[in-house]
């Protein structure tokens, strides 16, 4: 009974703390997320630069 109630005592104690354990790893996965979603956006919007000419892709070359 001993051991019973120490880890009720335990899983009390530590509940809250677990519970905003949690929440912060949710909260950096939505952001992570987001992120990405932002990322592929901008690279579809972003036109694309040649890295040996430094010029646009799709432009005439000289």
């Amino acid at each position: 009974m001993e051991v019973t109630s120490v880890l009720l005592f335990l899983l009390t104690a530590f509940a809250p703390s677990g519970r905003a354990l949690l929440d912060s790893i949710a909260y950096r996965n939505r952001a992570k997320g987001v992120a990405e979603i932002l990322r592929a956006q901008r690279a579809v919007d972003r036109p694309r630069f040649d890295t040996e000419q430094g010029r646009r892709q799709g432009t005439v070359r000289d």
